[in-house]
């Protein structure tokens, strides 16, 4: 069953509480969520770098879709550079694509990301 705006309300305001652990199943409501709000495949921007990755900040991807789930990285796109298939975490990708629910589907995913997800609420 996908998520829908008031199920992402409520596990925004259960992490505000949460202390330093994302509760389990939160990254699936973000990943039924994006689902279905963004349309796959979308254009993509990479804004933060990460070593082990051979993509810049600037450069542009397609997000094919969500692999899975990290405990650091958080939710795991799979995307196309147009040479090769990467996993790349989607809290590192900015949606340039011209359809606006793309943009603020991933723009949403991203905020509640640094703010919740990766060290636990933000004081």
């Amino acid at each position: 069953m996908a998520a829908d705006a008031e199920e992402i309300k409520r596990a925004v305001g259960l992490l505000a509480k949460a202390g330093q652990d994302v509760p389990a199943g939160f990254y699936q409501v973000w990943a039924d969520y994006v689902y279905r709000i963004a349309g796959f495949p979308f254009g993509a921007e990479v804004c933060e770098c990460l070593a082990e990755h051979p993509f810049r900040e600037g450069d542009r991807v397609e997000v094919r879709g969500i692999d899975s789930a990290d405990d650091y990285y958080g939710l795991i796109a799979e995307v196309w550079d147009g040479w090769d298939r990467f996993y790349f975490p989607l809290c590192a990708l900015k949606a340039v694509d011209t359809e606006a629910q793309n943009q603020t589907a991933v723009a949403d995913y991203r905020e509640w990301f640094n703010r919740y997800g990766r060290y636990g609420p933000e004081d």
